[in-house]
């Protein structure tokens, strides 16, 4: 079983990489505000932000940001980030420009797991969990319940 509680916590200020979120409408102003690294490594990935759930990794030295593909960047819906919390990498993460409001859900859901009747030798190897941070602490015990 998930223990959402640890998914999804109050932003104190700890390190995490920023996730951008970008539609088919904001995409194009977002890219002309980048360093030009950027925009080149997503022209070669062919990111236009058309393509639901696509996203890109943004290399920072050891480090990285995300961008990823949302139906609507000003109005996010409950599952908008479920499938990016279930493919990006262990650690933890926050969204640069807004908070996730009840787009939380999603992250947490696309991160359950109920494994309780599969058999251990088809298990896919155990990956750690991949916190957000948000703003509005005073919605995670609503979120999580």
């Amino acid at each position: 079983m998930t223990d959402f509680a640890s998914l999804l916590v109050p932003d104190r200020g700890q390190k995490a990489r920023p996730i951008h979120l970008v539609d088919k409408q904001s995409v194009e102003g977002w890219l002309k505000k980048r360093p030009a690294e950027d925009r080149a490594l997503l022209e070669a990935q062919r990111f236009d932000a058309k393509t639901a759930y696509a996203y890109a990794l943004l290399p920072r030295g050891s480090e990285f940001e995300v961008v990823t593909a949302v139906k609507n960047a000003e109005e996010l819906s409950p599952w908008c980030l479920a499938k990016l919390a279930e493919s990006l990498p262990e650690g933890t993460y926050k969204l640069a420009e807004r908070e996730p409001a009840k787009a939380a859900l999603g992250w947490l859901l696309g991160q359950h797991r109920f494994d309780a009747y599969r058999s251990k030798d088809k298990e896919e190897p155990e990956r750690g969990p991949r916190v957000l941070l948000t703003g509005d602490a005073a919605r995670v015990d609503e979120t999580v319940r």
